[in-house]
């Protein structure tokens, strides 16, 4: 009979091999992998945010503000994964703090005894800041909707005393700058070579993208069917590339125009998925027999599916660019040999060469979208190539032209007016003691979500995440925090909830409870 240990040790054997089930084609994970096991970028990310937040506390309780956890809780709301985003939403933050404040001032000035008209008038404000954050995008839309919300949290809490709103705003201010300032420090401190890393993700987001198209586009002309779905679902990451550059162009500091060239490359990325996506279904509605046409697609495809290795170095991308030119003169010639035949044809007395014609005219059309696609291929690794260097005397500029819904916009907008104003309706008709904050938190949301896809939601995860931290506070508050009598021991306290708060903000499926739960 073999021992114990033994005994266990060839029972915990088989389970080394144990993975939990998952669908098939996607990794096992489990629910609590963001804080058991995270990524090392995560914990940079909490760790150096939760010492940026508690440093800002800290300073201002010594300077005995008012309210210092304001200047935490900035902390947490300006702090982003990369250097970049975090400096433009600072940057922005500032931008809709000072409008916010002079707006507070003017509100609490015109209608200091006047509830029925300041509330709706706030909710009028804080709807055209919702309204007007729906048209534009990255942190200007988040800029518009601080400054709404920023007016309600300011004004309102003027309200038990009016005479007192320049010296509330000016308080809120300072703990705003505090906050930016620790976590500007902080973040600067773990930023390395900024500016070349910034150069370096970018081409390599640009690289990526490029190289997942091209291998999308040789899929869909080597007729797979699989990949036309594939391929709708690369759009949304396009869209997300593109508001990194700009992150990236502000890490980058002082540059040149490679943010321009490298949205242009990303362009015509897009519109080469979308010509790739156009041939696969115009292939599946071609009625002639076209073995020329399946001829140039096979080279192409095979073509396509080199250039992800060919992107390195800038010798590899000159031959790529040849070999490039070299497939769109063969789709010129096939569409001009067509072109011979149709005209032959034509002036052919023979009835039977009739039947010819369209299938002529099948080809010479595929020909010709294929070289368009090759066009708009060449182009893109014209600006991925020009977008790694800097050129003398470039003045090139180039924007992409986001989409705008008025509609979903100035839907936005009512709803934020609606909710402000019978939060306000229900302080007036109850008086409950604890309105004023109910009112503030009402504006907040609606700041919050006002620009989401689906609202709804969002505020629901928001909730949670509330719940959560009402939970962890009643420990904290009840039985840990009396006992505080240090600044080292409050640190050491907080320290700890915040890291894993960091943690769950840096994974896409706590992200939104991760707000509501830092703040």
């Amino acid at each position: 009979m073999p021992s114990l240990p033994m005994f266990i040790l060839d029972r915990i054997g088989p389970l080394r091999n144990f993975r939990p089930l998952h669908r098939p084609g996607e990794r096992g994970k489990l629910p609590l992998a963001w804080l058991i096991s995270p990524t090392p970028a995560a914990i940079g990310f909490a760790v150096r945010t939760t010492a940026a937040a508690l440093l800002a506390l800290v300073i201002a309780l010594w300077m005995e503000l008012d309210d210092p956890q304001w200047a935490a809780m900035t902390v947490w709301i300006v702090a982003q994964g990369s250097r970049g985003e975090s400096l433009s939403k600072a940057r922005w933050r500032l931008v809709g703090t000072a409008i916010g404040v002079v707006m507070s001032i003017t509100l609490i000035s015109a209608f200091n005894q006047n509830a029925w008209l300041f509330f709706p008038i706030l909710s009028i404000w804080v709807g055209t800041c919702c309204t007007m954050a729906t048209l534009v995008r990255n942190f200007r839309s988040y800029a518009l909707v601080l400054a709404g919300y920023t007016t309600a949290i300011i004004a309102i809490g003027a309200i038990p005393h009016p005479e007192n709103v320049f010296m509330t705003a000016m308080s809120r201010a300072s703990y705003i700058v505090l906050g930016i300032v620790c976590e500007g420090t902080l973040a600067g401190l773990f930023a390395h070579n900024l500016a070349e890393t910034a150069r370096r993700n970018m081409r390599d987001k640009l690289r990526t993208a490029l190289s997942n198209v091209s291998t999308s586009v040789s899929s869909l002309l080597a007729g797979d069917e699989e990949a036309l779905v594939r391929s709708r679902a690369m759009f949304g990451p396009l869209i997300s590339i593109n508001d990194q550059i700009e992150f990236s162009e502000v890490e980058m500091g002082p540059h040149g125009h490679e943010g321009d060239h490298a949205r242009a490359a990303l362009a015509a990325v897009s519109v080469l998925l979308s010509r790739g996506l156009g041939m696969a279904v115009r292939l599946q509605y071609v009625q002639t027999d076209q073995p020329a046409f399946r001829e140039t697609a096979a080279h192409v495809s095979e073509f396509l599916t080199t250039v992800p290795n060919r992107l390195d170095s800038d010798e590899s991308v000159q031959e790529l660019l040849h070999d490039l030119q070299l497939l769109r003169a063969e789709c010129h010639q096939r569409v001009v040999d067509a072109l011979s035949q149709e005209i032959d044809t034509a002036f052919d007395d023979n009835p039977a060469n009739d039947t010819d014609i369209p299938a002529l005219l099948d080809g010479r059309i595929l020909h010709n979208a294929l070289d368009e696609l090759l066009g708009e291929l060449e182009q893109a690794i014209r600006e991925y190539d020009a977008s790694q260097h800097f050129i003398r005397g470039d003045h090139f500029h180039f924007r992409l032209q986001a989409h705008v819904d008025k509609r979903e916009a100035i839907y936005n907008g009512v709803r934020a007016m609606v909710a402000i104003t019978a939060a306000g309706l229900v302080w007036e008709c109850t008086a409950w003691p604890a309105g004023l904050g109910f009112i503030t938190f009402v504006a907040i949301v609606c700041g919050l979500f006002a620009t989401r896809e689906n609202p709804v939601v969002a505020s629901s995860q928001f909730m949670i995440g509330g719940i959560w931290a009402a939970i962890v506070s009643f420990f904290l508050v009840f039985l840990v925090l009396p006992t505080q009598a240090d600044y080292e021991m409050l640190v050491g306290t907080l320290a700890l909830p915040m890291i894993a708060g960091g943690l769950a903000a840096r994974n896409a499926g706590t992200a939104l409870h991760s707000a509501a739960y830092t703040l």
